[in-house]
């Protein structure tokens, strides 16, 4: 599936409410963006969970970047496809050799002609897209800062990222590093001064565009990291076929400069809610879908590495980066073999050398990263993607959970039932426990999915280490708690916050917001004692504030905070209302939550004035508000930093020109308040009392004023 084409919207073709949306909103002219099954579990007495505590390496992880990674074994050649099915293998092994490979995707071409598609043929449907890809159908943790910016403190190496993992940086479109922030926004990367030598300062230096000299058609730029003076830039290339990571190199006076374009074959990684990238250490990891095309008589093409020849205008030939030796083997049947790939590359290093590892399985996956390991949930079906995967199966057919440790060593998995909402229904335990809120019934965090409502009953899954395994095994039932599900709103929204899990449901992208909600908590220890609790309001975000929680959501017109103090027994401690007030960003990186010494802190959440859902993708926020939060979690206005765009920026955008990722962000750095709105950086100034924000300075950094360009320079 693809992000909309040129001068059509980059929009979920599968989402005809999300699509009219767009449509009628008209975006400006962009290049191409883009089932389950239930849950079967057995409840125990009173629906209690027996807790078994497995403690393999009660140890921080070791630091990635002194451990050399493992080997996986290669698989026995005594290991055969199951008897019953031959799509699919009963222990998780790596392919053995080349015609081993070529034999199940001969399997599947077989099994698709003689299930699927002689069924399309007499109906006159169609197979698959030129572009190999399957035809679409007509924190929790809190930031790791010790001080509010009232208290003047100097974290010069604090995250400005609403990271869900403390110690895994997630990508995103603003970075600070040493005396610079680093933005990027539409196709283009810029550099803001904020500190010149030693006194506070607010300065545009640098910029640079985002795609290499003699390339800026098709690709969309979504997230960007940094480790020392080096940028990574990920997007995906519709023109070139797979995920796009440029290098930039950020020079002491703020200079960007472009070093090298690579392209790793792929299909698109996008999501609404999920991040592609990650960063560990100095180890840069991502994320990756890639569909095995098996159709025709050539071998389907594996995941491979190229380069840009910005001489030639165009990308070298392809060079294989995964070989067939280093598959594992599918345990899941499927139709549509998809190679669930994660790639991790050393930024330590001069070279920019990266390495692969995937596993086949369908298509439908939602993956969650912790500090030592990536785990990819990959459940049977996926909303219709080839109409029906596997048929009826896909309502019989286990999920699978993969683990891939960071520091190489084997893959293993876990059979499980459900599907999780999306990467924050995820949280692994300080007891090694993994926990998983589950749907019944969800297509995965793949593109938009999880903004079309999960469906069906909701549990709990713990699972211990014990529980992955090369021969994976069904988690027991008794690991399962049946939870409540909503009965108001339309898109679930989940989060851990310590040993507690929140969950409730708000209008989503496209529904119209109601007044009155419930929100669920329960501590994973004790899963089957449930808290429900009344709001005033949906729930369209759940974030940490240190130790307990806020929840924010819509009204019919107006736009709540309620505080949700997180103890022995969760209660509402306050709500505070933005009169005709929306969100202005509905992903996680939006918020930012400051804690205060002795309690308490500072949030902030970039707002728009009331209007349909979904504005926020092409008209962005129109300011960020900021909120005090006593020790008793008693919110307090600080004012708002607001913009000063009014209409369409004519800055002759010729890439990338829908902000998927946002375009705006409260941060907090070094004792100070800003505001990222559009191509304006605000600095806010909290008055004497601590009660009070008002405008300090304020730039656009689109500096010089652009003209338009034609695509090829």
């Amino acid at each position: 599936m693809q992000r909309p084409s040129l001068s059509i919207d980059r929009t979920p073709p599968w989402s005809p409410l999300l699509g009219g949306l767009l449509l009628t909103l008209a975006l400006p002219a962009a290049c191409t963006r883009p089932s389950a099954e239930p849950l079967k579990v057995q409840q125990g007495q009173g629906n209690a969970v027996v807790v078994e505590v497995v403690v393999e390496d009660p140890a921080q992880p070791a630091d990635p970047d002194k451990v050399q990674p493992k080997k996986p074994a290669k698989a026995k050649k005594l290991d055969q496809p199951d008897p019953a099915d031959p799509l699919r293998y009963r222990r998780l092994a790596l392919f053995s050799t080349s015609g081993e490979f070529d034999g199940y995707i001969g399997a599947v071409r077989e099994a698709y002609q003689r299930e699927i598609g002689s069924r399309r043929s007499a109906r006159g449907l169609g197979g698959l897209s030129a572009g190999g890809a399957p035809a679409p159908p007509t924190s929790t943790a809190a930031p790791e800062a010790a001080a509010s910016a009232a208290d003047g403190a100097d974290k010069a190496d604090a995250s400005i990222t609403n990271n869900q993992e403390s110690g895994v940086d997630e990508g995103d479109i603003v970075k600070a590093v040493g005396d610079f922030f680093v933005i990027l926004r539409r196709g283009r990367l810029f550099s803001v001064r904020q500190r010149d030598a030693g006194d506070p300062t607010l300065t545009a230096v640098g910029r640079a565009d985002a795609y290499p000299r003699g390339s800026s058609r098709g690709t969309w730029y979504d997230e960007m990291l940094i480790h020392r003076d080096r940028i990574i830039v990920i997007g995906y290339s519709y023109a070139v076929g797979g995920t796009e990571v440029g290098l930039f190199r950020l020079g002491a006076d703020g200079a960007i400069t472009h070093e090298a374009t690579r392209f790793l074959r792929s299909n698109d990684y996008y999501s609404s809610r999920n991040y592609a990238s990650r960063l560990i250490g100095s180890k840069l990891i991502f994320y990756m879908p890639y569909y095995l095309s098996y159709h025709g008589a050539g071998k389907p093409p594996l995941p491979a590495v190229t380069s840009w020849q910005p001489g030639r205008r165009r990308a070298r030939p392809w060079t294989e980066i995964l070989s067939k030796l280093e598959v594992y083997r599918p345990v899941q049947r499927t139709l549509t073999p998809t190679l669930h790939t994660v790639v991790q590359c050393d930024l330590a290093q001069p070279s920019f050398d990266c390495t692969a590892r995937a596993v086949i399985g369908p298509y439908s996956r939602t993956f969650y990263v912790a500090r030592d390991a990536v785990y990819i949930w990959v459940a049977p079906g996926h909303g219709g993607y080839l109409g029906a995967d596997d048929g009826a199966r896909a309502q019989t057919s286990p999920a699978y959970l993969y683990r891939m440790p960071i520091l190489g060593g084997e893959v293993t998995a876990a059979r499980a039932r459900g599907n999780p909402i999306d990467q924050f229904s995820f949280k692994l335990g300080a007891d090694r426990q993994l926990n998983v809120l589950l749907t019944a019934q969800g297509g995965g965090d793949w593109m938009g999915n999880p903004e079309r409502g999960a469906r069906g009953r909701l549990a709990l899954l713990r699972l211990p280490p014990a529980a992955f395994s090369t021969a994976p095994a069904a988690a027991q039932s008794w690991r399962y708690t049946i939870v409540p599900r909503p009965d108001k709103g339309h898109t679930l929204q989940n989060r851990f916050v310590g040993n507690w899990v929140l969950w409730g449901a708000g209008a989503g992208w496209w529904r119209q917001a109601d007044n009155g909600g419930r929100l669920y908590a329960t501590n994973v220890r004790r899963p089957a004692d449930v808290r429900e609790l009344s709001l005033d309001h949906g729930v369209d975000r759940i974030e940490a504030m240190g130790a307990d929680a806020v929840v924010v959501g819509s009204g019919k017109r107006d736009l709540f905070f309620t505080s949700i103090a997180l103890s022995d027994d969760p209660t509402v401690r306050h709500t505070w209302v933005r009169a005709n007030a929306a969100q202005g960003e509905t992903r996680s990186h939006g918020f930012f939550f400051l804690p205060t010494r002795g309690g308490g802190g500072t949030l902030g959440l970039p707002v728009r004035t009331a209007g349909r859902p979904g504005l926020h993708l092409v008209h962005g926020s129109a300011e960020v508000v900021f909120l005090r939060v006593s020790p008793g979690l008693r919110f307090a206005s600080l004012g708002t930093l607001a913009s000063r765009a009014t209409g369409a920026v004519q800055d002759g955008c010729v890439v990338s020109c829908v902000d998927w990722y946002g375009n705006a962000r409260p941060i907090f750095f070094r004792g100070r308040v800003f505001a990222l709105l559009g191509y304006e950086l605000v600095e806010g100034r909290l008055h004497g009392d601590g009660d009070g924000l008002a405008e300090q300075a304020r730039i656009s950094f689109l500096q010089p004023a652009t003209r338009a360009r034609p695509f090829f320079e």
